[in-house]
């Protein structure tokens, strides 16, 4: 989650001015061919995320609070201004809004979907960290979409039949019985809503094929312009296990890209 500040003594994103200054005092120190290479992330002439240099190289500068600061600058600026030409239709968030990053949503209908989110807050266990990239798409997928209506329906299953461990003791109107039926049948409720509305999702609305076109024509931009193909993330923790985090959202599953103190999510939902 992106912070929001609402006071000027924050971590804004520097100038382009501002890192001039610092490439200036720090030309004397670094070598020729790293001072270009960290001009041209000012000057956005490619990502930061593109492997420019050797990993040896970005492993070293990743170090460098003057590094830090220019990656910041270079995936939120070159991501602002590839997403600026479709400002009209999308709801674009930064510095401007207080924010300690940038986010990008595209509304459809009454949702809000978000394309891009770049989080760069200061990490209190790890003071070099750059920050995460997440990268989000929508793609139509009936076979996914079937297990999880499966996988759904046997939790269900298996909650029904679950008996309650505390039946035998002494009834209570606060008491352990009726804490854990309370929250039991409350779990059943929300899975049954989540099935409801997975099994809704059998039949695609104008507004999910509007989703879809949309998260892919953003998500491969933005791959286009970190040089990514896909096959360079892997799985987060469970590489097929869907998840979710409320009763009206979609599976979707996570990969990761890591780094040196930087890492870009690539979440794709299923629908």
């Amino acid at each position: 989650m992106i912070k929001v500040r609402e006071n000027e003594d924050w971590n804004k994103v520097n100038t382009k001015e501002e890192l001039k200054e610092l490439l200036d005092k720090y030309s004397g120190i670094l070598n020729p061919q790293v001072l270009e290479y960290l001009k041209s992330l000012v000057n956005l002439k490619f990502s930061v995320i593109k492997d420019e240099i050797s990993e040896k190289d970005r492993l070293a500068l990743s170090d460098l609070e003057l590094y830090k600061r220019i990656a910041i600058y270079n995936i939120y600026k070159r991501a602002s201004q590839l997403f600026r030409p479709y400002k009209s239709e999308l709801k674009i968030e930064g510095n401007r809004n207080g924010l300690e990053g940038l986010r990008v949503y595209a509304p459809i209908g009454e949702k809000q979907v978000c394309l891009f989110d770049f989080d760069y807050a200061e990490n209190a266990f790890n003071k070099a960290a750059i920050g995460t990239i997440s990268l989000y798409k929508t793609v139509k997928d009936r076979t996914t979409l079937e297990e999880a209506i499966n996988q759904l329906m046997v939790k269900l299953a298996n909650l029904r039949r679950t008996e309650n461990p505390y039946k035998d003791r002494p009834k209570a109107f606060d008491g352990p019985a009726s804490r854990w039926a309370y929250s039991h049948s409350e779990e059943i409720r929300n899975n049954e809503n989540r099935l409801r509305f997975l099994e809704s999702k059998r039949e695609l609305s104008e507004e999910d094929k509007i989703e879809i076109e949309t998260t892919q024509k953003f998500y491969e931009m933005m791959m286009e312009d970190y040089g990514y193909k896909g096959e360079e993330f892997i799985a987060d923790s469970h590489p097929t296990q869907l998840f979710y985090t409320d009763d009206k959202l979609l599976p979707h599953k996570a990969r990761v890209k890591q780094l040196p103190n930087l890492k870009v999510n690539s979440i794709i939902t299923y629908i």
